[in-house]
């Protein structure tokens, strides 16, 4: 299972925010989002199928790991892969100002997330 939205890219005007090495920027490629309390439903195992997926399809791809000490959002990823016992994967392309009117995201990631998403449906 594929849980698929949106992720939170660094923004420079709150970089104490961030984890320093998990951080996801725009235009760089999807975003494999990780949360050692499973707020998100990715794991060892779906990530490296998902890297794979982009390997093979020659698209670049991030991972972002909320920092420990703050609080975190969640997917449907958790409740869908619990309820239906398959291994899930969630993912997004990165974007600042969740939830806001002032959303922004790059188009490079939407092109780069449609050519992985083709390359494993196909």
């Amino acid at each position: 299972l594929i849980s698929c939205d949106m992720a939170h890219a660094f923004h420079p005007n709150y970089p104490e925010k961030y984890d320093p090495d998990y951080v996801a920027v725009m235009n760089q490629g999807p975003v494999i989002k990780l949360n050692a309390d499973f707020r998100y439903s990715s794991t060892a195992d779906s990530s490296q199928r998902f890297i794979r997926i982009c390997d093979k399809a020659g698209v670049p791809f991030q991972r972002f790991l909320v920092r420990s000490d703050m609080p975190c959002g969640s997917t449907v990823g958790p409740l869908v892969s619990s309820a239906l016992g398959i291994s899930a994967l969630d993912i997004g392309n990165p974007m600042w100002a969740m939830h806001s009117i002032r959303e922004t995201a790059g188009t490079k990631d939407h092109k780069a997330l449609i050519k992985a998403l083709k390359h494993y449906y196909i």
